[in-house]
């Protein structure tokens, strides 16, 4: 049975390591608070995530257009949780979703 990476949501993914967008769940005292930032991996495990969420960006229009499509990723792949310390504990929305979420 072939497992999705946790990186790019792929099966049999040979990820060794990289980053991409993707939509973060911080754990807060009421709940979760959302953002998009760039988590970086080691192997196939997110290692780290940039202190500030990110949105698309370029120096040209055909940039940015590109960044863009890579952000839209984020939302394709399952939601990775973190405590209130900040640190990864798991995903929900397990197959992402792109289609607006019920909550």
């Amino acid at each position: 049975m072939s497992k999705k990476c946790t990186a790019c949501g792929k099966e049999n993914c040979k990820t060794k390591g990289g980053w991409n967008y993707r939509v973060l769940g911080f754990k807060t005292k009421e709940g979760y608070f959302y953002a998009v930032h760039e988590v970086y991996y080691k192997g196939k495990k997110p290692d780290g995530y940039t202190k500030n969420e990110v949105s698309p960006h370029g120096e040209t229009l055909k940039e940015l257009w590109s960044d863009k499509e890579l952000y839209e990723n984020a939302f394709m792949l399952p939601v990775l949780l973190l405590d209130e310390e900040g640190n990864f504990t798991g995903t929900e929305h397990g197959a992402g979703f792109l289609r607006e979420p019920n909550k």
